[in-house]
């Protein structure tokens, strides 16, 4: 017998926090942003003006089923950890139950909600019509793979990089030693990331820009989440040392078959010699030596993520409205001013006016 509900206090979430990450992990390709420290530590720092949700699906006593949510002021549910969550799924096995359909059923029958919105789908969802509800599903990003095929005996880089990579070796090797560092330890974490907070700030005021970790609150909900990941054992910390200088880091969740590039980052000081390009060499490297499939670069449509991925993939966002004129208008002008042909239009048309 299935049997759904919701879970709405954080405190009858940690009970069964133990079997719903065992859940997660369980699934072919575990999800890091369902993983209850995620979703715990966000909770955490941005709970003011929000209420917690969480929708599970049991089946005989084993939870099957389930998606983390908050409720905000307007009454709208949104998936928890905004940007930071790159995928917005939830997590079901297809052989036991539609989840969709028992969702939606679901939220059709409750009245306090006005929308719902997963903005990173990493998976097509096939849904049926409904009487109730007012359903879209858009693409509205793209996810960067680089994957390894199967029989390679070693990395092979993208024959377009492959000039960068070897200039990068050769004018660090000339002049002192490069070394690739993997599996720092607790004791060393924070050391790491507060440097790592430091060259992010530089990188991104040499491009005149300003970085998230200059704010505060973003930057200690960045070092709980992964700290608590790193307890765990989900987290992949590396870092690329020049004369034992750091001179790049990157941080990632390492769970189940995938290597996540979460948090990277670089000394501009040695930009033209393209550590960047040079510490995801190396952690292709150290994937494949952990029998990863691939290494997961998310979502964003950064030009380095272009040109290393051999997998592109779709990237929807699903919007769910209770069936109404309002909604309908409403939904159909967010999908309208979402899609890349508008923004394009809306680009060019700015672009004109500044007369560029």
């Amino acid at each position: 017998m299935v049997e759904a509900h919701w879970i709405e206090s954080v405190e009858e979430f940690q009970k069964i926090s133990k079997k719903w990450d065992d859940a997660i992990l369980s699934q072919n390709e575990p999800n890091p942003f369902l993983l209850s420290n995620f979703i715990l530590t966000w909770w955490q720092h941005y709970q003011k003006g929000v209420h917690f949700k969480i929708f599970l699906i049991f089946e005989k006593e084993h939870l099957v089923g389930g998606i983390p949510l908050f409720l905000d002021s307007k009454e709208r549910l949104f998936y928890p950890g905004g940007i930071t969550a790159n995928y917005t799924n939830p997590f079901f096995d297809a052989t036991k139950n539609n989840f969709w359909d028992i969702f939606l059923n679901v939220l059709s029958r409750d009245k306090n909600w006005s929308s719902c919105h997963l903005r990173r789908h990493s998976r097509d969802a096939n849904f049926k019509e409904s009487n109730q509800l007012i359903i879209q599903k858009y693409v509205s990003d793209y996810t960067y793979l680089i994957e390894f095929q199967k029989g390679e005996s070693e990395f092979q880089v993208p024959k377009k990089l492959q000039y960068y990579i070897r200039r990068g070796q050769r004018e660090f090797q000339n002049k002192g030693v490069l070394e690739f560092i993997s599996g720092i330890s607790e004791e060393e974490f924070p050391f790491i990331y507060e440097n790592y907070v430091s060259l992010c700030n530089r990188v991104f005021l040499d491009k005149s820009q300003k970085s998230e970790f200059e704010n505060r609150q973003y930057k200690l909900y960045f070092f709980d989440l992964l700290n608590s990941f790193l307890k765990r054992n989900w987290l992949g910390m590396n870092i690329l040392k020049f004369n034992q200088e750091v001179v790049a880091i990157h941080f990632g969740y390492d769970v189940g078959k995938t290597l996540g590039y979460v948090l990277t980052t670089y000394d501009p000081t040695y930009a033209k010699w393209n550590p960047g390009h040079l510490l995801l060499f190396n952690l292709c490297e150290l994937a494949r030596k952990k029998n990863k499939w691939a290494v997961d670069l998310y979502t964003g449509g950064h030009y380095y993520k272009r040109q290393w991925s051999n997998c592109v993939r779709p990237v929807w966002q699903v919007d769910l409205y209770p069936k109404c004129f309002k909604n309908y208008f409403y939904a159909n002008w967010r999908k309208f001013l979402s899609s890349d042909t508008t923004k394009s239009k809306i680009k060019n048309a700015y672009n004109k006016i500044l007369g560029f």
